[in-house]
């Protein structure tokens, strides 16, 4: 068989989602490499298969806690997704959204270390990037479709960070509101989200009364 060629590749890669959940990230690593060298060195290139293996390459980095080196993989994707893809693509929100995970999750980092303004910088950059996922998905995807309620309850948790409640509360509502159609009043699903936005207006309650305020 042919270094280059495509069933090698493909069973690089099943190998690798094996050993990825088998939780053995090392050897999945090496296995999405492999693929990624496998399908660079091909004879006509596939750009989308390579931006699927740096998406392969970014999700064990992200697994393993190494969010530098999963952003670059997560951005390598993304170059390739925006030169070969329509505009509002759903993989573009997907790829927009997995960039603005590790950046939230690199801003956490950061707060932990007191790195304040790394820590704003990170979440603004992440903010940035799940309002693009919400935007493609909003012009994409159903008006009620389960994908926009994470995609706002990820905004909202992203706000309630940065102690933007107000904000925290109004996408926490649209989460709700659209969880009630796409999952049903009773669903789990749904239950969650209204949960988390119960806890963001006591959140909000308990600072406007420490900060002397009271509703009228």
């Amino acid at each position: 068989m042919s270094p280059t060629d495509s069933r090698l590749s493909s069973t690089y890669s099943n190998i690798g989602g094996i050993f990825k959940e088998l939780n053995r990230l090392d050897v999945a690593l090496q296995c999405y490499q492999c693929v990624l060298k496998i399908d660079l060195g091909m004879p006509e290139p596939n750009p989308l298969e390579i931006a699927i293996d740096y998406n392969n390459i970014g999700s064990v980095f992200d697994e393993q806690g190494k969010y530098s080196e999963a952003l670059h993989s997560y951005k390598e994707a993304l170059e390739i997704k925006l030169d070969y893809l329509p505009p509002h693509h759903s993989s573009l929100a997907t790829t927009y959204s997995n960039i603005a995970l590790i950046l939230r999750k690199m801003g956490s980092e950061a707060a932990e270390r007191h790195q304040y303004e790394s820590e704003r910088s990170n979440y603004k950059e992440a903010l940035s990037h799940y309002e693009k996922a919400l935007n493609i998905q909003e012009k994409s995807l159903p008006t009620n479709h389960p994908s926009l309620v994470l995609t706002h309850y990820n905004i909202a948790r992203l706000y309630e960070m940065q102690k933007n409640e107000l904000k925290a509360i109004e996408h926490a509502e649209k989460a709700d509101d659209i969880a009630k159609v796409a999952f049903g009043m009773d669903h789990p699903e749904r239950k969650k989200r209204q949960n988390y936005l119960e806890e963001l207006e006591k959140k909000r309650s308990s600072l406007m009364r420490r900060a002397g305020i009271v509703r009228k």
